[in-house]
């Protein structure tokens, strides 16, 4: 019995580490490929396992002298060198899996012991791929037509517009006022023609209200200065800057809003497990989200009665399972979530993607069970996908995007593109332009998925 113990501990090792080495080896396309390949259709399959080595308890470890049991036990900490005795170990593999010198270079560079990396943890990047449903960072290619999902390539377009083409995302009305304000001369192609969230209102009434989003980005821009030059903490940040410029995105939207989830817990049902081990990750949600609010005031009759559909359905599901998303937080338990936003101030590139895609992965489990039994009434060749979402990862003062595709058997978050800053009066306006496209996705696009999840009598 522990002859087995070993071998499927080795088999399960050898799987994973393959695993991580595939993923993280993924080539780009080259040109003379026509067509891009997901490496979702290569995910190996786990190795078999024996039911009666479930059954069967391995070897306790022995704990070190001062060791506390949460240290023990933490998956999510940085592993940091120490020495001990063969002895103490709980098994050995008397036939380690052998490497080829660049498959060992790579897995020992994703295994380093030192503590001073501890922000690219070994074991926080593995835990993404091995989710029971995967999720690879796949970089944003030049045709992201055959890249990305049908739903979410007209956003993509007019986000590419803004962001990299600098196409009408500030406002004409006040062109004099923003030339000022810069110091420079704009070329005309970045002003808009026309104005476009203010409908049939006078002209005084679109400058006034120009104006107006024109000194709060000026505040915005210089309270996000005097917070790096104080070395302001996260909260500090979310408070001052990203909030408040989350904030005047969304004003011209009664239907999408902000929320500040970083005191929001994934629910048990929905926290993220690994398919080879089974242990879950962190719980913790992001920073922000944005959410469809179809039960405000100002919505149409239409979208109240999708709002009492959802609430309907939710509060029929167990106690533990009862939010249209991943999380209990009362402002978002019946208002779903079309975006999220992770900020990091001090923290690396990496933990903010690892947080981003563990929030997806539990949000895809939370709609996917919502979708089940939908899914169920069609053949496997018509069941719709999970709605594309647009997600946001702010690193210091640089705004990043990615698009959350579902690919059925895995997620791919595919980006980055670089979509503004806080740094800068037209870095700020051109994040509120793409925080707007995504709030016009979130009311048309996602909504009509939203409508299709909680349609009744499927």
């Amino acid at each position: 019995m522990f002859d087995q113990v070993i071998d499927i501990k080795s088999r399960i090792q050898q799987w994973r580490l393959n695993t991580a080495i595939q993923t993280n080896d993924y080539e780009p396309p080259t040109g003379s490929e026509q067509h891009w390949k997901s490496p979702c259709r290569d995910i190996p399959t786990p190795p078999p396992s024996n039911h009666d080595m479930d059954r069967s308890p391995s070897p306790a470890k022995k704990r070190r002298v001062g060791q506390s049991p949460v240290e023990e036990d933490d998956v999510q900490k940085t592993p940091t060198a120490r020495s001990r005795d063969a002895s103490d170990l709980p098994y050995r593999l008397s036939n380690p899996p052998s490497f080829a010198a660049s498959e060992s270079s790579a897995a020992s560079s994703r295994y380093s012991k030192s503590p001073s990396r501890r922000s690219g943890s070994p074991t926080k990047r593995f835990h993404l791929q091995a989710l029971k449903k995967p999720v690879f960072y796949m970089p944003l290619y030049d045709n992201a037509t055959d890249q990305l999902p049908a739903d979410v390539q007209k956003l993509y377009s007019r986000i590419y517009q803004i962001a990299v083409e600098r196409d009408a995302f500030l406002p004409h009305i006040i062109r004099d006022e923003i030339c000022a304000a810069t110091g420079r001369h704009i070329k005309g192609s970045w002003f808009t023609t026309s104005p476009t969230e203010q409908g049939s209102m006078s002209r005084d009434e679109d400058r006034s209200i120009a104006l107006k989003e024109l000194e709060k980005l000026k505040d915005i821009v210089s309270d996000a200065r005097d917070s790096q030059a104080l070395n302001r903490s996260e909260a500090s940040w979310n408070m001052e800057v990203h909030g408040p410029l989350l904030k005047l995105a969304l004003k011209p939207f009664s239907s999408v809003k902000r929320e500040l989830a970083t005191t929001a817990r994934i629910l048990p049902p929905f926290v993220p497990t690994s398919d080879g081990a089974g242990q879950a990750v962190e719980s913790k949600m992001i920073d922000f989200v944005l959410v469809l609010a179809l039960d405000n005031i100002q919505t149409s009759s239409a979208d109240k009665a999708l709002a009492e559909r959802i609430r309907d359905t939710v509060l029929s599901e167990p106690r533990d399972m009862q939010s249209v998303n991943q999380t209990q937080y009362q402002p978002v338990q019946f208002r779903p979530i079309g975006s999220m936003i992770e900020t990091k101030v001090t923290g690396s590139a990496e933990e903010g993607r690892i947080q981003l895609g563990v929030s997806t992965a539990a949000w895809h489990q939370r709609i996917g069970a919502f979708l089940e039994a939908k899914r169920s009434a069609f053949p496997e060749e018509d069941r719709r996908a999970i709605a594309t979402l647009p997600q946001l990862l702010v690193l210091e003062q640089e705004w990043k995007l990615y698009f959350a595709c579902d690919r059925g058997n895995c997620l791919e978050m595919v980006g980055d593109m670089s979509v503004g800053d806080n740094k800068s009066l037209i870095g700020a306006y051109i994040v509120v332009a793409v925080v707007r496209e995504i709030a016009r996705y979130m009311t048309s696009t996602y909504k009509e998925f939203i409508t299709h999840v909680f349609e009744p009598g499927i």
